[in-house]
């Protein structure tokens, strides 16, 4: 430890540094209190990276911490990561003061996961970083804390502030913000008409279908937003009148580009799902979307009705949906698969489709529809745990293989369905037709035989092949 310290005296014009410290017995908190004491020399960083995570650092650790901070004025990136430490309340007040004297920090993620923070806690952090004028980009993990609603609502109105943000990632999973937190912490987001990318995860929060309704009446205020990423998943969604408003407000935004919906575990229904693809209508803009609603109610009619709004984004470029244990069974991937071709610009799909009863009229036409597709260039599969049988194989090997736009191909079969491994082999063999695949990743639980992967591997000349 002390040879580090001293090569530190001899690095006093180091620009950019990266310190990780794992938990182990021959590293105790006053080691890691000397190794910080020793960065207070490098007063010419610019970029500083320290991983304290599962450190059992405490908080004379975290003080030593923000004493060496006050040192460090000209940094411009910052991150820490103090996940997994007892630090609580008061050394997050020693930490966060201290970077009040940070005043050209542009670029701050601060890893505060499973510290035993407070709704006090959430308050003294904002209050600090507020007085970091230049900050433009912010990423808070904030996760498995004590946030109720009140720490919620103070994260809003300190965000009311931070207006020269640009990106801003909050992480709040796990906590107890509840209806009204989200309210008032999206009412200060919609304030920050600078923000271009918001990615908010904030799923276990005991919150209903209100809080994520008024969530979307608030962040179609952000006008100049590109990129969002929201997940919501493990809350229950489902009501009495499951008018879900969240994806028909967002459409307001027409600058959006990017959209990453999670909505895992939701107790979501057809109903509900059928608002969520009238709402993905709406958006004029939008090139890339990722939908999670696995685990949810959603049957066959959900499906069709998601797909048959979507058949009208042509502007869609990717397009990742994720479906699995939902009951669509064939005709809902038929409906599915027969509207996503109708998405003429699609370039590339992922379709997560374990557990969904399909069958094998389901996975004939579900290979007819995307290998006649005419602008697909990417294609992944995954079809784990249905009722997929030799001919279903056959069938969706064949499609696949007289596909003339395909050129990255990833089929997930998996152990779960009734293909034996002849029909497996069958299966991959038919791709022998295809002359336009470069790449194809079959996964090691298809259990296909070595003979058959050579021959594929030499048939379609790939230059990736796993």
């Amino acid at each position: 430890m002390q040879d580090l310290i001293e090569g530190f005296q001899k690095c006093s014009q180091l620009s950019s540094l990266f310190i990780q410290i794992k938990f182990s017995s021959a590293i105790n908190n006053q080691n890691i209190k000397q190794l910080l004491s020793g960065l207070q020399k490098l007063i010419q960083l610019i970029h500083l990276q320290v991983d304290l995570n599962f450190s059992w650092i405490e908080n004379s650790g975290i003080q030593e911490l923000g004493y060496v901070l006050k040192y460090l004025s000209n940094l411009k990136t910052l991150d820490l990561n103090l996940s997994n430490n007892l630090i609580q309340n008061d050394g997050i007040i020693i930490l966060v003061k201290s970077l009040e004297n940070c005043l050209n920090i542009q670029d701050l993620k601060l890893s505060l996961s499973a510290a035993r923070i407070s709704d006090k806690g959430v308050a003294d952090i904002f209050l600090s970083l507020c007085q970091i004028k230049n900050l433009s980009s912010l990423s808070l993990d904030l996760q498995h804390n004590q946030i109720g609603c009140q720490g919620a609502s103070d994260i809003g109105q300190k965000l009311v502030q931070l207006k020269q943000l640009n990106i801003l990632e909050i992480e709040l999973s796990n906590n107890q913000i509840r209806d009204e937190g989200i309210k008032n912490l999206s009412l200060g987001i919609k304030q920050i008409k600078s923000l271009v990318a918001l990615n908010l995860f904030i799923r276990y929060n005991y919150f209903t279908i209100e809080g994520v309704n008024q969530l979307g009446r608030h962040l179609v205020y952000s006008e100049n937003m590109l990129k969002l990423v929201l997940d919501i998943g493990f809350n229950k969604l489902q009501c009495d009148d499951n008018n879900f408003e969240l994806v028909s407000s967002l459409a307001s935004n027409k600058n959006l580009k990017f959209l990453q919906l999670e909505a895992k575990s939701c107790q979501i229904n057809s109903q509900i799902a059928a608002q969520i693809g009238k709402g993905l209508s709406q958006f004029l803009n939008l090139q890339q979307l990722t939908l999670k609603l696995n685990f949810n109610f959603i049957d066959q009619s959900g499906a069709c009705q998601i797909a048959n709004e979507l058949s009208s984004c042509q502007n869609f470029e990717e397009l990742n949906l994720e479906l699995d244990q939902n009951k669509i069974g064939d005709l809902g991937v038929i409906g599915l698969v027969s509207n996503i071709k109708k998405i003429q610009n699609l370039k590339s799909l992922s379709l997560d489709l374990k557990n969904t009863q399909l069958g094998t009229k389901g996975i004939e036409e579900l290979g007819q529809h995307l290998g006649s597709h005419s602008h697909l260039l990417k294609l992944k599969i995954s079809l784990h745990g249905n009722n997929i049988d030799d001919k279903g194989g056959f069938s969706l090997g064949v499609s696949l293989g007289q596909s003339k736009s395909l050129q990255i191909l990833e089929l997930l079969i998996g152990a779960n369905n009734e293909l034996t491994v002849f029909g497996k082999n069958q299966m991959f063999s038919n791709l022998k037709q295809n002359k336009f695949i470069i790449a194809l990743n079959i996964a090691k639980k298809n259990s296909i035989n070595q003979i058959t992967k050579n021959k594929l591997h030499k048939m379609l000349r790939l230059t990736k092949f796993t």
